[in-house]
């Protein structure tokens, strides 16, 4: 009997790259939103500033953030950047088993 995760006895990776990449646009959305709420409610209830004041913050980062966070066909600089922000040592290939001479003592 087969099973519906398997495509005559082996995986899809074609449903499991869509259901993966859904996954990550939603965490893209998730924390845009916690970085919009809890910097209004810090500015709005922690500071100094009006309720004005944090709320036009919020909205400039809403703006940023929903164009950074958007799905793009090609890739422009706002990726890139985001990219090289993001990337980690190990993804870029610069971790410390790449490169051996950075754990290298002097010689005394």
């Amino acid at each position: 009997m087969a099973n519906d995760e398997t495509d005559a006895g082996g995986p899809r990776p074609a449903q499991q790259l869509r259901t993966y990449h859904g996954f990550l646009i939603g965490i893209r959305y998730v924390v845009l939103a916690h970085i919009v709420i809890g910097s209004f409610l810090i500015l709005a209830f922690c500071t100094s500033t009006a309720w004005m004041g944090a709320l036009a913050v919020a909205l400039v980062e809403l703006a940023v953030g929903l164009f950074l966070a958007r799905d793009r066909e090609t890739v422009g600089w706002p990726s890139e950047m985001a990219t090289l922000v993001m990337t980690t040592a190990a993804e870029s290939g610069q971790h410390a088993a790449a490169r051996p001479d950075q754990h290298a003592h002097p010689a005394e």
